[in-house]
């Protein structure tokens, strides 16, 4: 079971390092949402700018590490340096990856690689991933109104490790057949004695 962007309650900032800190304190997974900075730096970041959350017009990439520290944007670095060792994080890598920022996941994934697995909308993003590093956690993320046979065209992708769905699909005899491991987003406002593994929730009332 995943905290979606480290959420556990409306009280705090998503993808925040306040949020993730109080996931680990009580023994949560985290998913994650990482952009990449001016600096090519990977931050805990869902928005590609900072006008919803902020109020601030102006684009993640086009941001200074300098300037991270001004808006108080938490480092993916910063969050893995925190997690237990049975710590799970999902990475949603947002941007299309390009050969520095690769590298920069790489780097990563080789220091923190019992923690993590990388999960994308973008399908290159995943083909780049598996050719770069060497048994790498990797899934795919459908939407909201995909259909089952979108489904199903990617099941036989060697480089796809596990599927990413919505809630809604849970329910779909068709897709709870599929054997490739499954997980189900966004649940909202699930009472603790109604958690499954394979839910990645946000505000959790406990």
């Amino acid at each position: 079971m995943f905290i979606h962007r480290g959420l556990l309650n409306k009280n705090l900032r998503e993808n925040h390092i306040s949020a993730f800190k109080e996931c680990i304190k009580n023994d949560y997974n985290i998913e994650t949402d990482i952009h990449f900075s001016k600096n090519n730096t990977a931050v805990c970041f869902h928005d590609y700018d900072l006008k919803r959350l902020l109020n601030i017009k102006k684009k993640i990439k086009n941001i200074s590490d300098q300037e991270l520290i001004r808006y108080n944007i938490t480092k993916l670095e910063e969050l893995l340096n925190i997690v237990k060792p049975k710590t799970k994080i999902l990475i949603e890598i947002k941007p299309l990856l390009n050969q520095i920022t690769l590298e920069k996941i790489k780097k990563i994934y080789l220091k923190h690689s019992k923690n993590i697995s990388f999960i994308s909308f973008i399908e290159k993003n995943l083909l780049k991933l598996k050719k770069n590093i060497k048994d790498v956690r990797l899934g795919l993320i459908f939407k909201n109104n995909c259909k089952s046979s979108d489904i199903e065209k990617k099941l036989n992708k060697k480089y796809i490790n596990f599927l990413v769905l919505p809630k809604n699909f849970e329910k779909i005899n068709k897709i709870n057949k599929i054997k490739k491991k499954k997980f189900f987003y966004t649940i909202k406002n699930v009472n603790f004695r109604n958690i499954k593994k394979n839910y990645i929730l946000e505000n959790l009332i406990v």
